[in-house]
């Protein structure tokens, strides 16, 4: 059993569990009302400060976890670390939470952060699902309404789960690390995230058969694979309306939905959409071997690396070259970009083919297109996806080789480029005839000439300044997410250049509130940001190891610095903080080796003993306050101002 000890608190969040990891039972201590980064059902209270992953260490052997009567929120991702967790048990009078058979629930009530009035909502959500429960099957009771984001996480003894008609909307991660659910099928769901989500960077493709999700409405690729899937397998479930747009989708992207239904093993699909094709391929003979560390040094020059061996360049002659899986005991993982001949035809690994060199993932696509070469059956299946993911790239390797063969290819087996990457494509277009020619009749193809100017005069008009962004425009930008009921958009990561960042205090109509990891780590050409006073959390990490990062301007909504915020941004010298900041957590500015001073306002009450750890700031505060205080208890330079 734990106690109050175990728990070290703040303003009645958990900053960390420091009590006994092997205990079979924890106890949430009365007074203790919330847990984690608030970004569940109600994000407009965010005003969080740590990571979710900070309220209890990986490996918590607690088998059942009990909540305090007085709880009321749940942050995503806290209970990660509970592997054996079978039983989550909520105290009559919570009203907030409750429990179904051990498996915690939410009444979706709205409350007000500042008074905590509560108002009223119809449905309840399925919060958390305990990840160390035994059994195969499990029904999710009538009248639930929402399946809450990582509610199943790593839930692998599942099988089945069966949803009720009830459920209106499934959160992202909600089937994350779920091995054994071959396909999830939610009759009554109008709103889904991508709730198989991504394992080790690669993305879990498995049928979600949802005939209410309108297709057109989501824009997450692999989820879109996911639901056309779906409709494959009982396409009788869709009104006709519906169906006939996953028809089209599925008309515009065969190549792509089968060879990802090849890739993870969905039989079902992979015979609906190899009727009617072309013969399936007689399997090559081909296979990639393992080669002795002896054998290796004949033909290649090698290197190891932490990820595994790298091919630096090939010592032989052949023009078809067979690069090994293993060299002894250990994988090829790398190609150096010069270590063959750019015409040399590669057979390797599918994880290998993507980081071959483009002349030579060039040079192979010819010979499998003239049947120069056989190739092992899942290297194939690799280039054939490959070709769907990397389309621009091809293409424009293509036109900068003049290689007219393989641009054809990419036209006729990829799914179609949008306006925007033709006219980067054209960019690359030079005085060959019959590249220009291959491009303006697959533009004639897929587009009227009108489109294409209205895109030319619509990206002038937003280069200038002159018309506001579209989601999708800030979705170029920014990977992010609207959080359950529309409080706002959460960013999880900046994918622009722009060195000089701003960011929005709106987006689409709704205010931008919260940064979560990646965020903008390891971002190496910004050298400045800006966060709007609407941003009421970010998390750790977020602005770590940003190399050339020299200044930042923190928003008013912003009251918590979280653990290693700006680690390792060693060019970081200027940090603005909002006279609303309350706390700075452990290691927030660890080796930011360009600070010097750093000015914090009177407003902040606690600043973790390591804050500034591996780091010479100076500390420019008020006389007399705790920032003052707190650089002479921990021997930090201190000018009043």
């Amino acid at each position: 059993m734990s106690n109050a000890s175990d728990f070290i608190k703040d303003s009645n969040f958990i900053y960390n569990y420091v009590g006994d990891v092997e205990a079979k039972e924890i106890t949430v201590p009365k007074g203790i009302r919330r847990m984690g980064h608030d970004i569940g059902f109600d994000s407009s209270a965010v005003s969080t400060v740590r990571h979710e992953l900070d309220c209890f260490p990986m490996g918590m052997k607690a088998e059942k976890l009990t909540l305090s009567q007085e709880f009321e929120k749940l942050g995503s991702g806290v209970l990660r670390g509970f592997k054996k967790l079978q039983n989550i048990s909520v105290p009559e009078g919570n009203v907030d939470f409750y429990d179904v058979d051990g498996v915690l629930f939410n009444n979706c009530d709205m409350i007000d952060p500042a008074t905590y009035e509560r108002t009223p909502r119809a449905g309840r959500a399925l919060v958390c699902y305990p990840q160390g429960r035994k059994g195969a099957n499990y029904t999710i009771p009538d009248g639930t309404t929402e399946i809450f984001e990582g509610a199943f996480f790593n839930c692998k003894k599942l099988k089945s789960i069966s949803v009720p008609d009830s459920v209106k909307k499934i959160g992202s991660f909600a089937f994350l690390k779920c091995a054994e659910l071959i396909s999830i099928k939610a009759l009554g769901v109008t709103e889904i995230g991508n709730v198989w989500g991504s394992q080790k960077k690669a993305s879990v493709i498995k049928p979600l058969i949802c005939p209410k999700v309108a297709l057109s409405k989501v824009s997450n690729k692999e989820l879109k694979i996911c639901l056309a899937m779906g409709f494959l397998c009982e396409s009788e479930l869709y009104a006709k309306r519906t169906a006939s747009s996953y028809e089209k989708y599925i008309d515009e992207n065969k190549p792509l939905i089968l060879a990802e239904a090849q890739r993870h093993n969905v039989e079902a699909v992979v015979q609906l959409l190899g009727e009617g094709t072309e013969p399936k391929e007689t399997a090559s003979v081909i296979t990639i071997k393992t080669m002795s560390v002896a054998e290796a040094k004949e033909l290649f020059h090698t290197s190891k690396k932490a990820t595994g061996v790298k091919i630096n360049y090939y010592l032989g002659n052949e023009d078809i070259i067979d690069i090994p899986s293993a060299i002894g005991k250990t994988e090829v993982a790398l190609v150096s970009k010069d270590a063959f001949r750019s015409t040399a035809v590669i057979r390797c690994t599918p994880k290998l083919f993507s980081k071959l060199p483009a002349a030579n993932q060039a040079a192979t696509y010819l010979a499998y297109i003239n049947k120069a070469a056989d190739f092992p059956e899942d290297q194939i299946h690799e280039m054939k996806r490959f070709v769907n993911k990397k389309a621009l790239h091809l293409a424009s390797y293509a036109v900068d080789t003049d290689n007219e063969q393989l641009l054809a290819y990419v036209f006729e087996n990829a799914k179609p480029l949008t306006i925007d990457e033709i006219l980067e494509l054209r960019s690359h277009i030079k005085e060959n005839v019959q590249i220009n020619a291959i491009l303006m009749d697959y533009e004639n193809r897929h587009y009227s000439c009108d489109d294409i100017s209205e895109k030319q005069q619509d990206n002038a008009e937003k280069a200038a300044g002159l018309r506001e962004l579209s989601l999708s425009d800030w979705k170029k930008l920014y990977s992010l997410y609207e959080a359950p009921y529309g409080e706002g958009y959460i960013i999880t990561k900046y994918k622009g250049k722009d060195p000089h960042v701003i960011i929005p205090d709106i987006i689409n109509g709704l205010p931008v509130i919260g940064i979560e990891y990646p965020g903008f780590s390891k971002c190496t050409s910004v050298e400045s940001i800006v966060v709007s006073d609407n941003v009421q959390s970010v998390c750790r990490y977020a602005f770590s190891k940003c190399k050339n990062l020299k200044k930042i301007v923190l928003g008013r909504g912003i009251s918590t610095i979280p653990m290693e915020l700006f680690e390792s941004s060693t060019a970081l010298c200027e940090v603005v903080l909002p006279d609303t900041l309350q706390s700075i957590e452990s290691c927030a500015f660890w080796h930011c080796d360009s600070m010097t001073a750093l000015k914090i306002p009177e407003s902040v009450k606690f600043i973790d003993r390591s804050a500034f750890s591996a780091s010479n700031i100076t500390i420019h505060a008020p006389a007399k306050s705790y920032a003052e205080q707190y650089a002479k208890e921990n021997n930090i330079p201190f000018e009043a101002i």
